[in-house]
């Protein structure tokens, strides 16, 4: 059988060499590890070639190696691929891209330890690979902004209004926070410190754009600190030639930098290392909404506690 057999569908972009390559690694994977592929379920192509691109890095003859074994079987057993033992065999592919001489398995025993030695230029380090995971309190931030944020545009001002809300409110607080939105009038400013600040304003600026990238000057002097940032809006979508700016809703949220990033916290608090080497704490960011962004403004914090750790790596898959 061919390997596009054992997809549900060819797309056009899963016929290219590269796409081969990421497949054929995959499958090959598979059959080193005594892997039947006719007694899987097909495979979506995307998640296929995204899972093979990082197998192309190794030479094959590893593939039965308990780092890669260990990753086929889960996939047989539980017929979905285990994100842990992918972030390793990830964490382990943008090593050899960054020219990293070898990289060994730290053999697994009943006492817990980093995951790999790596001899990197004259040095050899200790590596641990861990997963950041989006949490819930930072989805119902989420959604709570859009919600205000959808509530303030149903009310069609005809004036932009920005609403900074740092912490997730009560029933009662989001009832007197909707009646200060629909109360509120063009050029007011009202402050609650730790709670909101709302204010209002003419529309500005070019209508096709929906919010420009740039230092935010209104945030006010009691936004939380070490936080990651994230911000909503509700609006209409300008129509074609239009020049004339478009009322629009803005919520900025924010959620405590130590949750964003908790398990990589855990792994320096609780570390693995022998404190005798340099170590590297790489960082798979794929589910988090802005990590380069976030962790580049807050890690300093961090590294001042984490002495132990030598660097982090961060990438999104």
């Amino acid at each position: 059988m061919e390997y596009s057999d054992y997809l549900e569908k060819t797309d056009c972009y899963a016929t290219g060499e590269v796409a081969k390559s990421c497949l054929s690694s995959l499958f090959k994977c598979f059959e080193a590890n005594n892997v039947n592929l006719s007694s899987l379920p097909k495979f979506n192509s995307s998640v296929a070639l995204r899972k093979g691109l990082p197998l192309t890095y190794f030479d094959q003859t590893v593939f039965r190696c308990e780092l890669f074994s260990k990753f086929c079987k889960g996939y047989l057993k539980n017929k979905k691929f285990n994100d842990n033992d992918f972030a390793e065999i990830s964490s382990a592919a943008l090593l050899i891209v960054l020219k990293a001489r070898d990289i060994e398995p730290v053999k697994r025993t009943s006492k817990k330890s980093y995951d790999f030695d790596v001899a990197w230029d004259e040095d050899v380090i200790e590596v641990e690979v861990t997963r950041a995971k989006e949490k819930n309190s930072w989805s119902c931030r989420v959604k709570q902004a859009q919600e205000i944020a959808d509530f303030a545009n149903g009310l069609k001002r005809e004036f932009n209004i920005h609403i900074y809300l740092p912490v997730i409110l009560c029933g009662i607080d989001k009832y007197r926070l909707r009646k200060l939105i629909a109360c509120l009038v063009e050029g007011e400013r009202i402050e609650e410190i730790g709670k909101w600040l709302l204010f209002s304003e003419k529309p500005y600026g070019n209508p096709q754009v929906f919010h420009e990238h740039k230092k935010d000057g209104n945030r006010p002097e009691w936004w939380p600190k070490n936080s990651v940032n994230g911000l909503t809006m509700s609006g209409m979508v300008a129509v074609v030639n239009q020049v004339e700016p478009i009322p629009r809703s803005y919520v900025s949220f924010s959620w405590p930098f130590h949750g964003y990033i908790n398990r990589a916290k855990k792994k320096a608090t609780n570390f693995q290392g022998s404190r005798t080497k340099p170590y590297l704490l790489i960082l798979d960011a794929t589910e988090l909404i802005n990590p380069f962004g976030d962790l580049n403004r807050n890690f300093d914090h961090y590294f001042k506690e984490w002495k132990h750790v030598t660097a982090v790596l961060v990438y999104k898959n």
